[in-house]
């Protein structure tokens, strides 16, 4: 038997709903106005039970992945590219694939180095990860530059990368040749990119200043004033052997800053 028409009704009769009409209720009958007038069974269709849902095991780890330290053999395995500091502030910990950082070697290498040779690449017998370690902001801009065929990683990069820079450089205020080194060669890629061409000029002028931060634009024999007389005489077999000269790197360096500037 079919149910009576009552109000408030959730649904529509199945005779309203197959022609997609407006069920209205006639108060004065068990059916609708629509079947009233056409005289035919109004007919309710009893709602579908509702659906289980599915319960999940919140607690179940099965599935996640192993927390091994990853294997540099791996080729999609992940590197961290942090500095570690226990009295620092949480910062930044953006990640490139071990792949990646040796594509960005090997295209520097190949493709970048013979018009920018300001950064020497590291040994080829250097393992990568110990690159990472060494380098770590100019690591990651490495393998935002190896990234030649895929131009969405490599802004993902480059943006993990200014995002280093803002935690390490101006919160932290980290002084160092890796970051130099990084700026130098985002400085040059930044050149020729039309996304954000107002950055060129903020990279190089923060690398400007980390050259007078680091020192390297005076030799490290200068003195800081000239002695008196007084100061001559108490140490008259003073010589340079204890005064550290800037290395290669830094050198090139230094270079790479003027030839940016030029």
């Amino acid at each position: 038997m079919p149910n009576h028409y009552t109000v408030p009704r959730p649904r529509s009769c199945q005779a309203c709903s197959v022609a997609k009409a407006r069920c209205e209720p006639d108060f004065a009958s068990t059916k609708c106005k629509r079947c009233n007038k056409q005289n035919v069974d109004c007919i309710l269709k009893a709602p579908a039970p509702r659906k289980r849902r599915k319960e999940t095991h919140v607690n179940d780890v099965s599935h996640l992945p192993s927390r091994l330290p990853p294997d540099e053999n791996s080729p999609w395995a992940q590197i961290s590219i942090s500095s570690t500091s226990s009295h620092s502030p949480p910062s930044v910990n953006p990640t490139a694939t071990i792949v990646e950082v040796r594509q960005g070697l090997e295209y520097y290498r190949h493709s970048l180095y013979q018009w920018f040779p300001f950064i020497q690449p590291p040994d080829l017998r250097l393992l990568i990860t110990d690159f990472v370690k060494a380098k770590p902001f100019l690591s990651l801009t490495m393998a935002m530059l190896g990234c030649t065929k895929d131009r969405g990683r490599q802004r993902e990069l480059a943006e993990q990368g200014r995002d280093w820079l803002a935690s390490h450089v101006l919160q932290r205020g980290d002084k160092s040749l890796d970051i130099l080194q990084g700026l130098l060669l985002t400085t040059h890629w930044y050149t020729f990119q039309f996304e954000l061409p107002r950055q060129r000029n903020m990279f190089l002028h923060m690398a400007m200043s980390m050259i007078v931060d680091l020192g390297l634009f005076k030799s490290p024999f200068a003195r800081r004033r000239i002695m008196t007389k007084e100061e001559a005489a108490s140490a008259p077999n003073s010589s340079h052997s204890s005064v550290t000269e800037h290395t290669l790197e830094e050198k090139r360096a230094l270079l790479g800053c003027i030839y940016l500037t030029s």
